[in-house]
């Protein structure tokens, strides 16, 4: 299998210059003892107010209610060089936020996430209105609309 292009968002590249040698591997005990489920971090998050003002509010805010929920969770985690997820919970599941983007950006970035071995599974949280397919490379695929979290 080959890597898949990198990110053209700017966003990762910019982490990498700001943090060059971080290495590639989570740092989270990623046994499944330690593991959550997808079941479960949806739970969490559709249960608590998050904030869609800027991504970094929206990325605290689910951080905040990981921790709260006894989740273990790692922040912007590089999968790949240029590609970095905004959270992965122990057991592989891939969290991406986005407060605002056009929804063929978020699906071609989740396809990417979707091609690395350690993603298990991918949950998009944004206050963009669109869907997800079931499965997006073979992973299962969740949405949590961040509107319907401030319900």
């Amino acid at each position: 299998m080959h890597d898949p292009e990198p990110c053209t968002c700017g966003e990762c590249r910019d982490l990498d210059r700001a943090f060059p040698k971080e290495g590639w591997q989570a740092k989270l005990p990623l046994n499944a003892d330690a593991a959550a489920t997808p079941a479960t971090v949806m739970a969490a998050l559709r249960r608590a107010r998050l904030l869609p003002s800027t991504e970094a509010a929206l990325q605290t805010s689910i951080e905040t209610t990981l921790a709260g929920a006894g989740i273990l969770a790692e922040r912007e985690v590089r999968l790949a060089p240029g590609e970095r997820i905004d959270f992965l919970v122990a057991g592989g599941i891939g969290i991406e936020a986005k407060a605002r983007c056009q929804p063929r950006a978020i699906f071609r970035q989740l396809e990417r996430y979707a091609k690395r071995e350690q993603i298990t599974a991918l949950i998009l949280v944004t206050g963009t209105a669109c869907g997800l397919p079931a499965t997006i490379g073979g992973k299962p695929a969740f949405f949590v609309s961040v509107g319907r979290t401030a319900l």
